[in-house]
């Protein structure tokens, strides 16, 4: 399963939002989602400054068959975060 935007297209798009002044973006990592239960996902979550709420494209993400790959496509120079207790089960971990 190799699903999604590429490795670069990944990357690139990230790195593009993180240079706005008008929008964050958090990346956050799944263990088999119910899209994609035969995987690891990774998404893009973008937060527009003064918005109501994020927005996660449907676009923006990577499917891989393994952890390592889905965390090879993520700019190394996010700081990842560690799963609440309360997150959906699927979250493995964030990136900010």
């Amino acid at each position: 399963m190799n699903t999604g935007l590429t490795n670069d297209e990944f990357r690139r798009l990230i790195n593009s939002g993180r240079k706005s002044r008008m929008a964050s973006v958090i990346v956050t990592v799944y263990d088999h989602p119910q899209d994609f239960p035969h995987g690891y996902v990774a998404r893009a979550h973008i937060i527009a400054h003064g918005g109501k709420s994020a927005y996660v494209s449907p676009m923006i993400y990577i499917g891989r068959e393994t952890l390592d790959e889905v965390r090879a496509a993520i700019p190394p120079d996010m700081v990842k975060m560690i799963r609440h207790p309360q997150d959906d089960p699927a979250i493995l971990e964030t990136y900010v």
